[in-house]
């Protein structure tokens, strides 16, 4: 935290101070006045200064996908497209502003997200030519950058259909930040940046970087987006039990023992190091701030939701961990979350019913919708549901039969979400009610 500003001292004349001469009365009121116009000179380019530093200030966090929803969507959803899609013989997935369909017959693409959409091209491609295995019903491919999907190892052109083999192995789990993918081989990663294959951007040593994604459900071989933190124009990803600069692969310098376990928010001023009840604040630099201990007023089995639309301080995440229940949303969570409680909404139990479970959510900026995910390493922009935390219910879709679609209900921005209609062969388009 910074130090508190210091007054500064007062000088008070005394022995051997040149004797003091009193000016006459027009004098002084010049001087008074140049003194008064040099004053509001001063206070003047100082504020300027501090407006200037303080504009110049950035703090975001941003998420690839799925996308953050829109605070819009607590008015329900209404239709506003549709397109014929044939989904009989495959799969189909929302990558950037492209509809993949995936099926025995190759890959096609179709574009753009809007009524306009037609079918782009058409090409041979074979899952078990990529993972060795007859993996056709749930490939996952992952946008990379805005012109390339990515399935394994291999990358394609959105708008040509090309395929290339990336450098990274296949095996080995890929993490995508924006237009960065990074492949780790234990705690070894080299990254890429899209559109450049022949050479790493960069190769680096990350503290458990290859359990970022690993889980009672494993990892798909297409990778996980990572959210990317910006501060002040600087790139952050958090991998494992580090913090990764997105461009060069330098990690910040924490004093605490590397471990993958730890646990590691972004916050506007800086860090949080968390291990169990054990927190450990430090600079955006990654100098360490103070230590401390939350043990949660009440309720310690609930945990707060953060933001994802908006970073934290270090002061609010603290207070979030020590009275989880007056957070804007707060979980219960074991293996999956039961119960959800916030501070303008009654709360209510998971709606997620024969969804399954639910295990991550996405708040809206207020907090009065979210998207929940069985997982966070699906489709590209995949959701399971939409919930409104004042109604403590699922938001509605209508037109088509939501018993029927299994991951299938793509959030691709803040305010559009596509729901494939297996049953109609189609893919229909949603906003927020107006």
């Amino acid at each position: 935290m910074p130090p508190a500003m210091m007054p500064a001292p007062i000088v008070h004349p005394g022995a051997g101070w040149p004797p003091v001469q009193t000016p006459g009365p027009h004098r002084s009121r010049m001087k008074l006045a140049a003194i008064i116009v040099a004053v509001v000179l001063v206070i003047g380019i100082g504020v300027v200064a501090a407006w200037r530093l303080w504009w110049s200030q950035s703090h975001t966090i941003s998420l690839s996908l799925p996308a953050t929803p829109s605070n819009e969507w607590a008015k329900g959803a209404q239709q506003v497209w549709e397109v014929p899609i044939d989904m009989e013989r495959g799969g189909s997935y929302v990558v950037s502003d492209t509809i993949l369909r995936f099926g025995p017959d190759g890959l096609a693409a179709y574009g753009p997200l809007d009524p306009s959409m037609k079918q782009l091209w058409h090409v041979p491609f074979s899952v078990e030519d990529v993972v060795g295995e007859p993996d056709s019903l749930y490939p996952f491919f992952k946008a990379w950058g805005e012109n390339s999907a990515i399935y394994g190892n291999q990358v394609i052109d959105l708008a040509s259909g090309e395929v290339a083999t990336a450098p990274w192995s296949k095996e080995l789990p890929l993490y995508i930040a924006g237009s960065v993918a990074i492949s780790c081989d234990g705690d070894k990663c080299s990254a890429w940046e899209a559109g450049k294959l022949n050479e790493a951007l960069w190769e680096a040593t990350v503290t458990g970087a290859d359990s970022v994604v690993r889980g009672w459900e494993g990892y798909d071989s297409s990778g996980s987006y990572q959210p990317i933190i910006d501060h002040n124009g600087v790139k952050y990803v958090i991998l494992g039990g580090d913090v990764v600069n997105l461009e060069t692969g330098e990690t910040l310098p924490f004093d605490t023992e590397a471990d993958s376990r730890r646990r590691i928010l972004p916050a506007s001023d800086g860090w949080l190091v968390v291990s169990g009840f054990q927190f450990k604040a430090y600079t955006i630099e990654g100098k360490p701030l103070e230590d401390f201990e939350v043990i949660p007023a009440e309720r310690s089995e609930l945990e707060p939701v953060l933001s994802a639309s908006r970073l934290a301080s270090l002061e609010e995440l603290k207070q979030s961990f020590e009275n989880p229940a007056k957070s804007a949303l707060a979980v219960e969570a074991g293996l999956c979350i039961d119960r959800f409680v916030g501070r303008d909404f009654t709360e209510f139990n998971s709606p997620a019913g024969d969804k399954g479970c639910f295990r991550y959510v996405i708040p809206s900026e207020d907090f009065s919708v979210f998207v929940a995910q069985h997982h966070n390493s699906g489709d590209n922009g995949s959701i399971d549901a939409l919930v409104n935390t004042h109604t403590g219910q699922l938001v509605e879709f209508p037109g088509v039969d939501m018993e029927s679609v299994h991951n299938g209900v793509f959030s691709v921005s803040p305010d559009l979400i596509l729901v494939k209609d297996y049953q109609n062969n189609r893919f229909v388009a949603y906003s927020p009610k107006s």
